[in-house]
């Protein structure tokens, strides 16, 4: 199946699919343009490792690599004592993420290296990796194409043979990371042999679920404030600084936070976590709490 094919059948179907403007033999040719064009222009792009950035940047980042220390472990510690004793432990190589040498290619700004293409669009990000038989997974050369498209939130991961011919297509949330819309898997002359969809009878979605979920939990805590004991202290405490905003739990003002899509026995579930250790079941057709659990480690 075709990558057109497969963005018009998207489009009709109204699945949460993220379509990139690109056919597969159109990233090679960039891939092959940008090498060309670093190799022959060594002093806008220097090498280290396998990627290649400006000196430009790089020279004006080093004179702020403090604030850019500083600011990323402020995504771990809320004290600010803590940020202060730890930044000048991280690396230098902070800025470098932020210092690659781009070329400009349709509406995109693209890099690229030996085995891979990143285009960076005002509203779509793409990334295409090259496997050439790398690890035991992979029993022959494959080509992954990841599209980000950041007003619809979405994420389609399409996994190609080498030849071109699509073995599966998956799409999560961008800033969740869970799945959404429909994944399919195809056999290898292309024809489709699996599917799921991951919003069936959905009717309480996610933006339901972002605009109620700490009522609702604060709620529950209040309810039962007597038999959750020292739960109810911690939860009731953590629960304003929450923001889940990363795929699966990530550490936020010294709590975790995160939210997930898991399915018991073919029904799904919106899983939010308040505290590492605490989490709650929302009924993904009438929104109410299902059930409280708290994980408890045995050892």
């Amino acid at each position: 199946m075709s990558l057109v094919l497969t963005g018009v059948l998207a489009l009709f179907s109204g699945q949460q699919t993220a379509i990139s403007p690109f056919k597969l033999e159109d990233y090679k040719k960039f891939q092959e343009k940008y090498i060309a064009y670093v190799n022959e222009n060594p002093q806008k792009a220097i090498k280290i490792q396998d990627d290649y950035y400006s000196p430009k940047k790089l020279d004006s980042l080093l004179l702020i690599k403090d604030k850019l220390k500083k600011a990323k472990l402020s995504l771990i510690y809320s004290d600010p004592k803590k940020i202060e004793e730890y930044y000048k432990q991280e690396p230098d190589d902070v800025i470098l993420p932020f210092a690659y040498f781009r070329l400009k290619e349709s509406d995109f700004y693209m890099r690229a290296n030996r085995r891979s293409v990143f285009m960076l669009g005002k509203d779509k990000q793409i990334s295409v990796a090259y496997i050439d038989k790398l690890g035991k997974d992979f029993s022959r050369d494959a080509i992954f194409e990841r599209i980000t498209d950041l007003k619809n939130e979405t994420e389609t991961t399409n996994r190609y043979q080498s030849a071109g011919i699509l073995i599966s297509s998956s799409n999560a949330n961008s800033t969740y990371g869970f799945p959404v819309g429909i994944n399919k898997d195809y056999d290898k002359t292309g024809n489709l042999i699996s599917s799921k969809d991951w919003d069936k009878n959905i009717e309480f979605g996610l933006k339901d679920l972002l605009k109620t979920y700490k009522e609702k939990i604060n709620d529950y805590l209040q309810k039962n404030k007597d038999s959750l004991g020292y739960s109810y202290q911690h939860m009731i405490k953590a629960l304003p600084k929450i923001n889940p905003g990363s795929k699966s739990k990530i550490l936020i003002q010294d709590e975790f936070s995160g939210i997930e899509k898991i399915e018991i026995n073919g029904v799904f579930f919106w899983k939010v976590y308040v505290g590492s250790l605490n989490y709650f079941l929302f009924d993904t057709k009438t929104g109410k709490i299902f059930t409280y659990e708290k994980i408890n480690f045995i050892g």
